[in-house]
C-alpha cells in the first residue's frame, strides 16, 4: 500500500497538536501529502443566527486555531505539502467521512473536551473504529513528550548551534 495522503485532526489541543507533529512524521516517510483538518460546530445561538456560515464566530475561532497549530509546527511541517481545511460538521462525523480519501488518518487521543479521565475521547473512538483508513492515537504522555522534544529542537541553545 502506498500512502498518498495522510489526514490529521487538530483542534488546538495538545494531543492534536503532537498529532500533527507525528502525521508530518508519517508524511515525510511516505513522502504523502499532509492534510490538516479542523472541524467546527454551529452552535444555535437563541436570539441570533447568522444566514452565512462565514460570518460565525465559531468558524472564525476554528480558523484561529488551525493557523496557532500550524504555527507552533511550522519546522516540523517544513518542506511537506501541506493542505490545511476548515469544515463544518460534527467532528466525528467529518473525519470518518475525510477518511474516506486518506491512506493514514492521526489523532489525538484527547481533544479540547479533555476525555473525562478516560484513556481515548469519543472522537478518537469513534474513528479508530470506523474510519474508512487505518488510525494512529497518539496517547496523551507519547503527546507530550512530542511537544517538550519539539520544544527543546527549536530553543535558543538549537538555534545558536544553527548559527555556528
Amino acid at each position: 500500500m502506498q500512502v498518498q495522503q495522510v489526514l490529521v485532526g487538530v483542534d488546538g489541543s495538545v494531543g492534536a497538536q503532537a498529532a500533527l507533529m507525528a502525521a508530518a512524521g508519517f508524511a515525510r516517510l511516505a513522502a504523502a501529502e499532509l492534510v490538516v483538518l479542523t472541524v467546527w460546530e454551529r452552535v444555535p445561538h437563541p436570539v441570533y443566527a447568522p444566514v452565512n456560515a462565514e460570518d460565525s464566530d465559531e468558524l472564525t475561532a476554528a480558523r484561529e486555531r488551525l493557523e496557532a497549530t500550524l504555527e507552533r509546527a511550522q519546522e516540523a511541517l517544513a518542506g511537506l505539502a501541506v493542505r490545511s481545511e476548515v469544515r463544518e460538521g460534527h467532528p466525528a462525523q467529518v473525519l470518518l467521512a475525510a477518511s474516506a480519501e486518506a491512506d493514514l488518518l492521526v489523532l489525538g487521543a484527547h481533544g479540547l473536551g479533555g476525555g473525562g479521565g478516560l484513556p481515548v475521547g469519543g472522537i478518537a473512538r469513534d474513528c479508530a473504529g470506523h474510519a474508512a483508513c487505518p488510525v494512529v492515537v497518539m496517547p496523551t504522555r507519547v503527546a507530550a513528550s512530542l511537544i517538550e522534544a519539539g520544544a527543546k529542537r527549536s530553543g535558543p541553545s538549537t538555534d545558536a548551534a544553527r548559527e555556528q
